[in-house]
Order: C-alpha cells, then sequence, then structure tokens
C-alpha cells in the first residue's frame, strides 16, 4: 500500500491535464492564414478591391435614381443591398487573411502606379463635371465619369494582377459612352445605361473577387 501511495505521488499531471479552459479555447482558434495568392494576385488586393466595388456599385445604383424612371426604383434597391452586402463580406475577409498586399512587398511602385491611376481619375473626372456643367449638359456628368473611371481601372489591373479589372474597366468605359449616345438621341437618359449598367458591371467584379477569395472564410 505504501509503495503504491508513493508512485502515486510521483505521477506529475500532464500539459493537457493541467490546460486551462480558456488556453483550450484560445488554442481551438484558427491560426492567422499565410498570404494567399489568387492566381498571382495577393488575396489582401483581392479583398480590397472587392470591397470597393460593392461600395462603388451603392455609389452608381444611387446615382441611376436620377433617370426617376419607376420600374428602376425596386431594382436599384436590391443592387444597393448586394453592393453593401459584398463591401461587408470582403471587408471581413481581408481582416482575415494574413501576408501583405502589393503596396507593402512593392511600395514605390505600387504607390507611383495607383496615385497616378486615381490622380487622373480625380483630375478629368472633375474637369468634366465642371465642364459639363458650364455648358449646362449636367446630365451627361454620370456617363463622363463612368468612362473615366473606366480607364484608370486598366493600368490598377496590371498592378494587382487581377485580370477581371481590364474587362471592367472596359465596360465601365462602353456604359459610359453608350450613356452619352442614348442621351444624345432621346432614346434613354444617360444615367439608365452608364449608372445602373456601369453599376451591374462594379457589383459583378465585386461578386467575383469575393468568390475567388472562397477559401477566406
Amino acid at each position: 500500500m505504501n509503495k503504491s501511495a508513493a508512485a502515486m505521488a510521483n505521477i506529475q499531471p500532464s500539459a493537457s491535464m493541467t490546460a486551462r479552459p480558456e488556453q483550450t479555447r484560445q488554442d481551438a482558434r484558427p491560426a492567422s492564414r499565410p498570404d494567399l495568392l489568387v492566381g498571382k494576385a495577393h488575396g489582401k488586393d483581392v479583398a480590397a478591391n472587392g470591397m470597393v466595388m460593392g461600395i462603388a456599385a451603392i455609389a452608381w445604383f444611387g446615382w441611376a435614381h436620377q433617370a426617376e424612371m419607376a420600374a428602376l426604383q425596386v431594382p436599384l434597391a436590391f443592387g444597393m443591398a448586394a453592393g453593401l452586402a459584398l463591401g461587408i463580406v470582403c471587408f471581413t475577409a481581408r481582416r482575415r487573411l494574413g501576408g501583405q498586399s502589393v503596396h507593402e512587398t512593392n511600395t514605390k511602385r505600387a504607390n507611383t502606379v495607383y496615385y497616378a491611376a486615381v490622380g487622373f481619375e480625380v483630375v478629368f473626372a472633375f474637369g468634366g463635371a465642371i465642364t459639363l456643367g458650364k455648358l449646362e449638359h449636367p446630365e451627361y456628368i454620370i456617363a463622363w465619369i463612368m468612362a473615366v473611371m473606366g480607364i484608370h481601372f486598366l493600368p490598377l489591373a496590371r498592378l494587382y494582377r487581377i485580370r477581371e479589372l481590364t474587362l471592367t474597366g472596359a465596360l465601365c468605359i462602353v456604359a459610359g459612352a453608350v450613356g452619352a449616345i442614348t442621351g444624345l438621341t432621346g432614346f434613354l437618359a444617360p444615367a439608365v445605361i452608364a449608372g445602373v449598367g456601369g453599376g451591374a458591371v462594379l457589383l459583378a467584379t465585386g461578386i467575383v473577387c469575393a468568390a475567388r477569395l472562397r477559401r477566406a472564410w
């Protein structure tokens, strides 16, 4: 009996036996993900672009209300809600992703291309809007800015290595041009094609980005 008691006294508790409840819960949490590459793109960049597309879609669907077509009110509301949901999903995915974005791995080149593209967009968008306002044709501003935005996507597609942005840029240019043409001919207000069509292109691009990030969640 004495030998048994001594043997029991010498047994040391294992790490699993002494693990605290909070430590067990913490260990059960998923580890931070490494840098996720989606094709050749950084996962963080894909998520950020998806988030931006969702926010931009909200803005363009909202702007499309100036067409004042009753048949578009419900679809536009659904489109804005979808854009909001998309933005939240991509924002959450980006926060969960590890690794770095292209702005962190190639800072100088990335910032140069990005600010050049955004600077072009701002200067030409505002310049065109002011000009159209002075010419008393503010209804064409939405088509003009849609086309300018499409052009600025083209260098960003190469920067972020997201091939969908090239198609997005081309379709935005087409939406802006067609919107202007339908406005000039009196067939449809520019906001219908540039706003609804452009917003749909942006939303679709964001959904594609989110779908490519499905491993992130």
